[in-house]
């Protein structure tokens, strides 16, 4: 089962998850193909600087949910 914006698997949405995904889109690290699925909150195809910031208002309460 994939949560989204839980890259890490650790249970929790966060800054961690927003890095990943941005250190991702640059090509600095390589995501699993589940992690990708996690890290695509936007569902467009991509992971970009986009799902980061949407990762980080959600763990922050500024979002309630992704959109779908």
């Amino acid at each position: 089962a994939v949560t989204i914006g839980d890259i890490n698997k650790d249970g929790k949405i966060n800054a961690e998850d927003a890095l990943m995904a941005l250190q991702h889109s640059v090509q600095l690290i390589s995501l699993d193909e589940t992690q990708q699925r996690a890290a695509d909150v936007d569902k467009n195809g991509k992971i970009d600087a986009a799902d980061a910031l949407r990762m980080l208002q959600y763990s922050v309460g500024l979002i309630q949910e992704f959109p779908n």
